[in-house]
């Protein structure tokens, strides 16, 4: 079913989505997809006007989701993670398991590769992976 754009300035007919027919209302043009946030912004500011509460959070909400883009652009490479925000609850313990098990793979693997007897040459080649992995990978994780 064919619609009009309910941007003033566009009027363009379009198709609309068939799942949300009554609720697409804008055609997908960057200027129309720019006005229907402007529409949003404004609706939601009219709904939220002397809460300077929900102000504060969303400007530092924003400011957060800013300083991570940041943080993340430009990082160009074959093994990008994605970032997630930090959970401030403690690990499950079924995530804990995990970890110690994958731990007791690898280094069960590096004694068969390398043959290690001693612990502390087994830490360090793990060390030394640990080390070639990141300059591989540059996933923001090298601060921990």
């Amino acid at each position: 079913m064919k619609k009009t754009c309910g941007n003033p300035s566009c009027q363009r007919r379009f198709t609309a989505n068939r799942f949300n027919i009554h609720d697409h209302l804008y055609c997908g043009l960057p200027e129309c997809r720019r006005y229907r946030d402007r529409v949003r912004k404004r609706r939601s500011r009219q709904k939220h006007p002397p809460d300077a509460e929900f102000r504060a959070q969303e400007v530092k909400r924003m400011q957060e989701y800013r300083k991570r883009k940041k943080e993340t652009a430009g990082t160009a490479s074959a093994c990008r993670s994605v970032n997630s925000p930090v959970a401030s609850h403690p690990p499950s313990p079924s995530l804990i398991t995990l970890v110690e098990e994958q731990t007791m793979i690898l280094t069960g693997l590096a004694v068969q590769l390398g043959g290690f007897t001693d612990r502390q040459s087994v830490t360090d080649f793990l060390g030394r992976c640990r080390k070639r992995g990141r300059e591989l990978c540059a996933t923001g994780w090298d601060s921990q």
